[in-house]
């Protein structure tokens, strides 16, 4: 059935999505004595290599192109692109696009309601008569929840087809023995993400998510001594970080901590400048005892190196946007099919 073709909007803030539990207090190794935060200044010097030699970002863009009837039911079906790309800093300091490792799919996403036979014609008729190449893929419609819509299982499935590829993209990375010690990914946004079955920890070993946004009232501690992350987070002075928070995703264990990336007299609000640092705990001392403190420092040095150049005037969150994510999301965008283009083909 025809409806009204529009672009969907989806929230630019994924991290602020993610259902958290409450977090782990002190997950690093050896812990601070008597203290939440500590600084992490003097950052690297000019003549000193950054840890982080790739950078990684995902994105989408979601589709209603029409609605299908099933059952005297309305259903809708959206169409999605979905975007990962990798680049690398050259010794030079240039940043260049590595295409074996970005990928560029096209979605549609219909009910599970429809007979299995019609996917596979569908798929078909897409193959042989449409100008551009599409996946079709299902979204469950038992998941909708109070509140929700089947509209939001649809982008469900197109964000977590995006996800994978990024999870696929870090695998294939580690697999070719691109990352190593110093020369680490940094993703953009959290590592709670995709298929967890589809991790390995030790492939993620030389990896560390940034991200832009958190949800500052997720809390810790017990009793009287529980309160929110952001209590802390706001408290903190340029180059000071949180100590290490564990968190639980599913079977894997993560540690994730607080860091001000800009001085204080320049941020509008408290919580302006604080990016959220995310890490896979690796090998059994990781996971029993916490991350490792000089691993946490150094990852905390290289990313206060890298507050600079940044997009202020380009991006409204420039005060946590580090220049080569900003220059990632740059490179998606351009490739990305026309909005009209796109929405022409159906």
């Amino acid at each position: 059935m025809p409806t009204h073709r529009r672009e969907v909007e989806v929230t630019e803030h994924p991290d602020e999505q993610v259902p958290h539990k409450p977090l782990q207090v002190p997950f690093e190794n050896p812990q601070m004595q008597g203290r939440s935060y500590t600084s992490e200044l003097p950052a690297l010097s000019p003549d000193q290599p950054s840890l982080f030699r790739y950078f990684l970002d995902g994105s989408r863009r979601v589709f209603s192109i029409a609605e299908v009837v099933v059952e005297r039911r309305y259903y809708p079906i959206l169409a999605g692109q979905v975007g990962v790309g990798v680049i690398e800093r050259r010794d030079n300091g240039k940043l260049k696009p590595l295409s074996d490792y970005c990928t560029f799919k096209n979605f549609i996403v219909f009910p599970d309601k429809m007979h299995d036979d019609d996917y596979g014609t569908i798929q078909a008729e897409i193959d042989k008569n449409s100008r551009f190449k599409f996946r079709v893929i299902k979204y469950k419609t038992s998941r909708l929840k109070d509140g929700g819509t089947l509209s939001d299982l649809g982008i469900a499935m197109i964000m977590r087809e995006m996800h994978n590829a990024e999870i696929d993209a870090v695998q294939n990375l580690a697999k070719s023995g691109a990352l190593r010690d110093d020369r680490m990914l940094m993703i953009d946004g959290g590592l709670q993400f995709g298929d967890q079955a589809r991790i390995d920890p030790n492939n993620f070993r030389n990896v560390v998510a940034v991200a832009k946004t958190f949800q500052p009232h997720i809390n810790t501690g017990k009793g009287r001594a529980k309160y929110d992350v952001g209590t802390l987070a706001k408290n903190l002075e340029y180059g000071d970080r949180t100590y290490v928070f564990g968190q639980k995703f599913k079977k894997l264990q993560l540690g994730n901590w607080y860091l001000k990336l800009r001085p204080r007299k320049y941020m509008h609000s408290p919580l302006q400048g604080v990016a959220k640092i995310e890490v896979f705990a690796v090998g059994r001392d990781e996971e029993e005892n916490g991350i490792d403190r000089s691993r946490v420092s150094n990852i905390s040095k290289s990313i206060l190196a890298e507050r600079n150049v940044t997009p202020y005037g380009k991006d409204a969150r420039w005060a946590v946007h580090l220049y080569p994510i900003f220059q990632v999301e740059q490179y998606l965008k351009s490739r990305f099919v026309n909005s009209s283009t796109f929405m022409g083909a159906f």
